[in-house]
């Protein structure tokens, strides 16, 4: 965008929380308009003075989760549908937190139809807003104005694919001025039109006799030496750093840096630290997994008589695995298999036609008539909401792992416990029966965990629904 940090950020926050705010007031105008029934009590009723509170208070939230989702940083970096992805999750959880404020407070005028108003008048909003923002900082910047002069540390790989970037985003603003080297052959030489014009030692000097925005190093850290000596350069000088490097490999989600005590401490997740999310990926799970325990309770009314007529006691399985961070815990599952079933598993062992450490096999002979029905329908599993709600699980994620098949993990295996397990994953809505190499099942887990976001949880819940009502894939 066109701003840059400091002032001119708080600038934009302002905007958008004056567009925050008058989206409450605008949605009420529009439902004035279009219910007929509410002109005589315009505005008076229908907006408490809670109701006036709940409208700054969500204004704030709404710029608090623009933070915390890196709107207001970077922004020279944003893509279009970066910009629409946090835009349409700012819309959402303020909708959201509206209909729970209101329903708490027993705000009780306003109806569905003016929280459908006010979610349609705060998208359009926003996006005019950040569109015209985005337009108008992409016109100045390939005009020539709001440039940073760049200057590139390194020669090799990681060099050139950031320049075909900067490149192929002119938008960015980016000028590069130059190019440094850790090979002394290559000075005076060209990278993809750009003059290579001294040594990464010499930085110092370059720096003296340049103006110089941002460093961008692409150097190795296996050169790490001439890492230290750029950074020492560029901090006596006052000169942004950025490094592009091969240390935080390809899964690190988040980099955070802090001083403790005068020590530098990096600290790199290898999973997605959006508190926010997780915050409200945990509402969803206490939510949604209670309203589904009252919905399915005839079910599991159901499974207790079926299985106690079928084969007896005991009716659940006491079922002891690993959940996140290698911690155990006792979930359960309806029944499905004869009681000696763990004695039997020993000698099928020869037919499993899962490769890996779990057990699977078509036809299992263990599983008696009514439990086949049930894991049919997946009615085998509502127990575990039970976990859900108490925090063990969640609705989606990998599925939980036994003891005895963790041990026999490989080592890159053993990330998928760095989430909780869940009911659903991409696993199931892929055919889960359909999959026998167990490394395509940890690939599937794997993929969950690097793209999570609670879009893609609602993605997979919707596509489990018909595969659970249609039977798909279980046995």
């Amino acid at each position: 965008m066109i701003w840059k940090p400091t002032y001119h950020s708080k600038i934009v926050q302002l905007i958008d929380f004056v567009a925050i705010l008058s989206s409450f007031y605008i949605a009420l105008l529009f439902w004035h308009i279009i219910d007929a029934n509410f002109q005589k009590n315009f505005g008076s009723v229908y907006f408490t003075n809670e109701t006036y509170l709940i409208t700054i208070l969500l204004s704030f939230v709404g710029i608090y989760i623009f933070k915390v989702s890196g709107a207001y940083s970077f922004q020279r970096f944003t893509s279009v549908s970066t910009e629409f992805k946090i835009i349409l999750k700012v819309v959402i959880i303020t909708v959201l937190l509206l209909a729970t404020l209101l329903f708490i407070t027993k705000q009780g005028n306003l109806s569905r139809t003016y929280l459908f108003i006010f979610f349609i008048v705060l998208l359009l909003l926003l996006v005019i807003i950040k569109a015209t923002m985005y337009i108008a900082a992409n016109v100045i910047r390939v005009k020539g104005g709001d440039r940073k002069q760049i200057l590139i540390v390194g020669s090799g790989k990681r060099a050139e694919d950031f320049i075909n970037i900067a490149n192929a985003n002119p938008n960015w603003g980016l000028d590069i001025i130059g190019i440094l080297t850790t090979t002394k052959e290559r000075i005076g030489t060209k990278l993809l039109g750009f003059n290579i014009d001294d040594e990464t030692d010499n930085i110092e000097s370059y720096l003296e006799t340049h103006k110089v925005d941002d460093v961008i190093i692409t150097v190795s850290t296996a050169r790490f030496d001439k890492i230290r000596t750029v950074i020492d350069a560029c901090e006596r000088e006052g000169v942004q750093v950025r490094i592009i490097s091969d240390f935080l490999g390809s899964v690190a989600k988040k980099l955070r840096a802090d001083n403790v005590f005068g020590m530098p401490i990096i600290s790199i997740s290898m999973v997605h630290d959006y508190a926010l999310q997780q915050l409200l990926k945990r509402v969803i799970d206490i939510v949604f997994g209670s309203i589904l325990i009252v919905l399915t309770f005839p079910l599991m009314i159901i499974a207790v008589i079926g299985i106690m007529i079928s084969d007896g006691r005991p009716v659940l399985y006491n079922w002891n695995v690993i959940g996140h961070n290698k911690k155990p815990f006792k979930s359960w599952k309806f029944r499905t298999m004869v009681k000696n079933a763990d004695e039997i598993k020993e000698l099928l062992s020869t037919k499993n036609e899962m490769s890996g450490p779990v057990f699977k096999i078509k036809d299992d002979p263990r599983i008696f008539k009514f439990g086949k029905w049930l894991r049919k329908w997946s009615i085998d599993e509502l127990p575990q909401l039970f976990s859900v709600v108490k925090g063990d699980m969640s609705l989606v994620g990998p599925r939980p792992v036994f003891y005895h098949e963790l041990v026999k993990y490989q080592s890159w295996q053993r990330r998928k416990l760095s989430v909780k397990p869940g009911l659903t994953c991409l696993w199931q809505i892929n055919g889960r029966n359909k999959i026998s190499d167990f490394n395509d099942w940890v690939k599937l887990d794997l993929d969950y965990i690097d793209n999570w976001s609670i879009w893609l949880d609602f993605k997979i819940l919707f596509k489990t629904i018909p595969s659970v009502i249609l039977g798909k894939g279980a046995s």
